[in-house]
């Protein structure tokens, strides 16, 4: 997938960069013939359909319809998810108890950063946040969780099995067997809070189920935005590239039949800069503002849960990487 993506990126540059270099260079003439053949991929659906031929439609419906296409895919996953969610709380209850054990074995391995096998109390801890971050009466949950301290986090994780380690004296360690265990076994009418009170079943099942639905919508909204992101930021950048012929003409160089001070290309200014700013530019800088957000959690089990899609395919260090390919990208083809 990876290969593929940076094949496609690749291409899109390219397939950009006549307009972008504003015919002050010419590419070969067996090249631009290749990239004739490989336009498609810039999704321009009025060039695919024929469309400028046949209705005599310019540049300006072409930018139209690409704010369009980025309105329906965001619409389109905002729906799914929605959906879903209705969907996930009005089927929690009908789990199997199979069904229940796998996604406490799914939370623990969220919660497992180093891949060991077993959980810290730090991780233990992460795990208990993570499960209370929703409104569940009224937030008490997370009032108890934040009241935890490393005694209370010993003794639960005592209780729940925990098993000291052997290079790490005073270490608790706790085994994903042990923890699916602890959850189901709640120690009704003792005073002290077990684990299973901090991981209600119920409540972990919908959240680890949610967040597992938002996590996917967000990865193929994103994916698709920015499978989409250089051929329409393209189109934005090129409504604001005018050629200036003699002293007083001055056209759009994508659609030689607009004038960039006429009032045809006016009327879709607004379009224009809503494609610019809301969609080429707002992109970038959202995913760079989510993943600065989250930058001294990256392993935390709730970031995980939450934009774990946009790095865990890359090495440690390297998170920002998928923003820092969007901006060269922009950059590229503005």
């Amino acid at each position: 997938m990876t290969s593929f993506s940076i094949i496609m990126s690749f291409m899109q540059v390219q397939l950009s960069m006549r307009s972008t270099l504003g015919g002050t260079f010419v590419f070969p003439e067996e090249y631009s013939k290749f990239l004739e053949v490989m336009s498609f991929i810039n999704f321009d659906l009025m060039n695919i359909l024929g469309v400028h031929c046949a209705y005599g439609v310019d540049f300006r419906e072409s930018v139209l319809v690409s704010l369009i296409l980025v309105s329906v895919v965001a619409l389109l996953m905002a729906t799914v998810y929605f959906v879903g969610k209705r969907n996930i709380h009005s089927k929690s209850h009908d789990l199997s108890m199979e069904a229940r054990k796998d996604i406490m074995s799914r939370l623990f391995s969220l919660s497992d950063f180093d891949h060991s096998g077993e959980i810290d109390r730090e991780e233990l801890l992460l795990l208990f946040d993570f499960v209370a971050d929703m409104e569940f009466e009224e937030g008490r949950l997370q009032h108890e969780v934040d009241a935890l301290n490393d005694e209370e986090m010993d003794r639960i994780m005592l209780e729940a099995g925990a098993e000291e380690c052997p290079a790490e004296p005073g270490v608790w360690k706790l085994s994903r067997s042990s923890f699916i265990q602890a959850t189901f076994h709640a120690q009704n009418g003792y005073d002290q809070k077990d684990l299973a009170h901090f991981v209600p079943v119920l409540q972990a099942t919908e959240q680890v189920k949610e967040q597992t639905l938002r996590a996917n919508v967000m990865s193929i909204g994103v994916q698709l935005f920015l499978f989409l992101h250089t051929p329409i930021s393209a189109k934005a950048f090129q409504y604001f590239d005018c050629h200036q012929l003699g002293s007083l003409t001055l056209k759009l160089r994508a659609d030689y039949q607009l004038n960039c001070d006429g009032q045809a290309w006016l009327s879709y200014l607004p379009v224009a800069l809503m494609l610019l700013f809301g969609f080429a530019f707002a992109l970038p800088m959202a995913l760079g503002y989510i993943v600065f957000v989250h930058r001294k959690s990256f392993h935390a089990p709730s970031t995980q849960a939450k934009i774990g899609w946009l790095y865990d395919s890359f090495n440690d260090g390297s998170e920002y990487w998928e923003v820092h390919e969007i901006v060269r990208k922009t950059a590229l083809t503005g």
